[in-house]
C-alpha cells in the first residue's frame, strides 16, 4: 500500500480532488482490495476535451497497487465496468469471472514499474487519466 500512496502523492491529491467550477468532481479516487494487494481505483469523469463520460461505467479507470508477490507496482487501465464486482474493485472480464493477475500481466507487460521507477509510474498513470490536458480545458477549482 505504501507504494500507491508514494504514487497518489507525486500525482498530488489537489490534482486528483479538482472540481469544475459547478462542483463536479473531475475524478473518482477509491480503495483497491484483492487480499494482499491494496491500492487505489482512479476513475476519470472527464474526458481531456472537457466533456463528461456517460455511462458511468464507460470511464477509464487505473487501478494500481503493489504486486503480491514482488515488489514492483502494478497498473491496470481499463473501462470501469472491467473492473466493479459491485463488492470490491477487482479486474474482471465480466461479472462472474475475475482472472488473475499474472492474466492481466501477460496482456500488458508494460503495467509493472519498480519501486525505484514510481515517476514512470505516476508518467503512465497521468497520461492515461488526460492530465493535465483535463485540468488546463476545463476551468477547476483544486481543494
Amino acid at each position: 500500500m505504501k507504494l500507491a500512496f508514494k504514487v497518489v502523492n507525486q500525482i498530488g491529491i489537489d490534482r486528483l480532488c479538482a472540481e469544475t467550477k459547478d462542483g463536479d468532481d473531475l475524478f473518482t479516487i477509491e480503495p483497491y482490495l484483492n487480499c494482499r494487494e491494496k491500492g487505489f481505483a482512479i476513475t476519470q469523469n472527464v474526458l481531456p476535451n472537457g466533456k463528461f463520460v456517460h455511462p458511468f461505467e464507460e470511464c477509464k479507470t487505473v487501478v494500481f497497487s503493489q504486486h503480491r508477490r514482488t515488489d514492483e507496482l502494478v497498473v491496470f487501465v481499463g473501462t470501469r465496468k472491467w473492473f466493479d464486482d459491485g463488492k470490491q474493485f477487482l479486474p474482471c472480464g465480466d461479472k462472474h469471472f475475475v482472472p488473475s493477475n499474472e492474466t492481466w500481466e501477460r496482456q500488458d507487460p508494460t503495467n509493472r514499474f519498480s519501486p525505484t521507477k514510481l515517476q514512470d509510474a505516476v508518467k503512465f498513470i497521468e497520461n492515461e487519466l488526460g492530465l493535465p490536458q483535463v485540468l488546463e480545458v476545463l476551468e477547476v477549482k483544486q481543494n
